[in-house]
């Protein structure tokens, strides 16, 4: 049986869809690699801006982060359809990721982390807990947090970050990469 896809692009994007560059960058909300990879792509966002590229992140969960996938699913929730502010949430969430990583949740509950969710909510822009917490179990929001692990799966992608450009993943590109090396690949492909 072949992966279910949406017919809707996977991701969140920035920038236009019809430029000669574009980037699908996959990231983990709870990655420390992912987090340190975060920085570097808003940096490229605002470098390159809306008209030269299109970037597309797509968030998926990898097994050994437990608590991505809620995470995951509060940013979902929030950002509903509006592209700039998931990358607003995303943010805020990689800022304060130390607060659900492994370590501080290693004796705490599920309902901590979904309380934990609803409260970096309100910190973020005042949302209401409760709403948040319809977020975290609504139907729609599972379903579309669901997608980039498809599209991840159809493109092979089994850790975070990757990153392709134009269809080709960039293994020079990674966590330790910085706005300069980004550009060494980008920049000839502008041209």
């Amino acid at each position: 049986m072949p992966i279910p896809l949406s017919n809707q692009p996977s991701g969140f994007f920035f920038g236009n869809r019809a430029a000669n560059v574009q980037i699908d960058l996959f990231l983990d909300i709870q990655c420390p690699y992912s987090a340190k990879t975060w920085p570097v792509a808003r940096e490229v966002m605002s470098h390159f801006g809306t008209q030269v590229i299109g970037l597309s992140v797509h968030l998926l969960t990898l097994s050994n982060h437990r608590q991505s996938w809620d995470v995951t699913k509060g940013l979902f929730g929030l950002a509903g359809t509006d592209h700039g502010l998931f990358f607003k949430f995303a943010d805020f969430l990689y800022a304060n990721q130390a607060r659900f990583y492994n370590g501080s949740f290693a004796d705490r509950t599920h309902n901590d982390l979904l309380k934990l969710i609803a409260e970096l909510g309100q910190e973020f822009d005042g949302t209401d807990p409760a709403k948040m917490m319809t977020l975290l179990n609504n139907d729609k929001v599972y379903y579309k947090a669901k997608e980039p692990g498809r599209y991840a799966a159809l493109r092979g992608v089994w850790s975070t970050p990757t990153i392709f450009i134009n269809h080709a993943e960039q293994m020079s590109l990674g966590s330790s990469s910085t706005l300069s090396d980004w550009q060494a690949i980008v920049d000839p492909l502008l041209s």
